[in-house]
């Protein structure tokens, strides 16, 4: 599909430094962005972008490129993460306005194009199907054992026309949860090996106020747009999640007795927004049920303190039961 964007444009970057690497958006129209290695020691592995209320639709990416030679234009289907980020120990420090974990869109496995090493180049192409503004944006670049931030123009998603009190909607959200693994044993698998299971607790739906959502409607056979008021509602579900992760014993060790499979619990509260209209107070939540709620494992992550312990973090999406009123 096209990208489509509106006139308004609001002051942003369109390079940016980052150790040693050279980010720029080469092409706002096209949302077509050049990664350029001038002079860091370790290739690209990923790198993130945030996407501000943008429907994504896809990623394409082009081989590496000599920096000498012709660019090569983003032709290739990316391996593409949304909404995804790394581990916190590559959080955005001492790099303001990017402060913290970075959520977004992931480029990853990135050496299936080449090697992006210094003197080289590569191009990546974010396809929206959406109207938006360009507005500074943060990023990060993960490479070697180094997660560096900086901000650059990206897309922000808009209504050409915004109402007084117009409705917001979520944005997704990646959860993690993290287990500290034996010394002798180690995980080599992906995200795909990682099992789940969890229970349903207390689940709630409540009325959250009013907000607007600008549409089409007909009227005696003319049609007019307007802002139209609905009722926004929330659903609050508490879930126990249990991971169970496979382990495989780290080279030259025997296994030391502990178990090959480990498991990390997380009991929390999830949350999914709901609207109805202004004059139905029927409750428009689903109850949740082991067929209608999903936890997907979206990626994995083995770091090492400076003591030599190793654990492993997994990411993860939780999908609450669609709401009644959803298509």
């Amino acid at each position: 599909m096209n990208n489509f964007r509106i006139q308004q444009q609001i002051e942003c970057p369109l390079i940016a430094c980052v150790a040693g690497y050279e980010v720029e958006l080469i092409d706002p129209d096209n949302l077509i962005y050049e990664i350029r290695n001038i002079e860091a020691s370790n290739a690209l592995s990923n790198w993130i972008i945030e996407l501000d209320l943008c429907p994504f639709e896809n990623c394409l990416v082009g081989e590496v490129f000599d920096l000498n030679d012709d660019p090569v234009a983003p032709n290739q289907q990316g391996v593409c993460r949304y909404p995804s980020q790394n581990n916190e120990r590559f959080a955005c420090t001492d790099q303001a306005p990017c402060d913290g974990v970075i959520t977004g869109l992931k480029f990853d496995e990135l050496d299936d194009f080449g090697e992006l090493k210094a003197g080289f180049g590569q191009q990546f192409q974010i396809v929206i199907d959406s109207e938006f503004e360009l507005h500074p944006a943060c990023f990060q670049l993960k490479f070697g054992q180094n997660g560096e931030c900086g901000q650059i123009c990206a897309p922000v998603c808009v209504n050409v026309d915004q109402c007084d009190n117009p409705c917001e909607c979520d944005a997704p959200e990646v959860f993690s949860c993290e287990i500290d693994l034996p010394s002798c044993f180690t995980f080599d698998g992906t995200f795909e090996d990682v099992s789940t299971s969890f229970c349903i607790g207390d689940s709630t739906c409540e009325m959250d106020g009013e907000c607007e959502t600008f549409t089409t409607i007909n009227v005696c056979g003319q049609q007019i747009q307007c802002c139209v008021p609905v009722n926004r509602w929330r659903q609050s579900v508490n879930l126990e999640i249990v991971f169970n992760a496979p382990l495989s014993p780290v080279d030259g060790t025997t296994a030391c007795g502990g178990p090959p499979i480990v498991s990390c619990l997380v009991d929390d509260t999830f949350t999914k927004q709901c609207f109805s209209c202004p004059d139905d107070m029927s409750s428009p939540c689903v109850n949740p049920r082991c067929e209608n709620v999903v936890i997907t494992p979206t990626d994995t992550d083995v770091s090492t303190d400076e003591e030599g312990n190793p654990t492993l973090t997994i990411f993860f999406t939780v999908t609450l039961p669609p709401c009644s009123t959803e298509l």
